[in-house]
């Protein structure tokens, strides 16, 4: 597969988005398969371009993909807080 072909000094984070998104693409071209004989064809393709545009929005570098990943981190931790104080005030 392509992000096997990667140089392993790209990164772990790098080549785990990148594994993720791959499969993710793989599994609704399957659905994208199985659909035809159904009538769900035009959802099926949606989920297949949604799967393919997230690859225009990959990181470039692991920097980047650890940067990305701390921030969802950073979000879901200020969510967090968030509800706390919200508990803590009501």
């Amino acid at each position: 597969s392509c992000f096997r072909r990667l140089p392993s000094d790209q990164g772990r984070t790098l080549l785990e988005l990148l594994s993720a998104s791959v499969l993710k693409a793989v599994a609704h071209v399957r659905l994208l398969f199985q659909s035809l004989e159904n009538d769900d064809k035009a959802k099926s393709t949606g989920l297949v371009w949604n799967a393919c545009d997230f690859f225009a929005d990959l990181p470039r570098d692991n920097k980047q993909a650890v940067l990305q990943r701390m921030q969802k981190i950073a979000d879901l931790v200020k969510d967090a807080l968030d509800e706390l104080e919200e508990v803590i005030c009501c």
